[in-house]
């Protein structure tokens, strides 16, 4: 079997998502435009969300997947509760006051949220002993 992150694949995937990325951004756009609340429509997007992948997920991992403890469980939980619908909120706010253009670039600021909620909830050590580990922390806290 080929490897397929070979030749342009990658990068035409890439394009492909940040594509669809602007064309979700506009159509939100044009939604909050119409009247539509920001946090019902981010309320929407993750029930559609969750009701198509929770299927797929179960599926697929299944026989690989290895057990998980309630604490692992609960910070899960709760990450998924607070991280992406707070970019989400987040982001529909740009969208609603600015422009699609503004609120792809407050897009990229998810894994800043996701790094700051996962040290809170105590899930990522911070390596401060290590020289990478103080690069990562510095570009981390100074990004958000």
């Amino acid at each position: 079997m080929a490897n397929r992150m070979t030749g342009g694949r990658p990068y035409f995937a890439i394009i492909f998502v940040q594509f669809l990325l602007a064309v979700m951004n506009m159509l939100t756009k044009t939604a909050f435009n119409r009247g539509m609340s920001t946090f019902v429509f981010v309320f929407y997007r993750q029930v559609v969300a969750s009701v198509f992948l929770t299927p797929l997920a179960i599926i697929f991992t299944r026989k690989t997947d290895a057990p998980k403890s309630f604490k692992m469980l609960s910070k899960i939980f709760m990450l998924s509760l607070l991280g992406f619908p707070i970019n989400m909120n987040l982001q529909s706010v740009v969208i609603n006051y600015t422009s699609a253009t503004v609120a792809s670039a407050a897009l990229n600021l998810m894994p800043v949220f996701t790094f700051l909620l996962s040290v809170l909830l105590r899930g990522k050590r911070r390596a401060n002993y290590r020289r990478k580990g103080a690069y990562y922390n510095t570009y981390t806290y100074s990004c958000s």
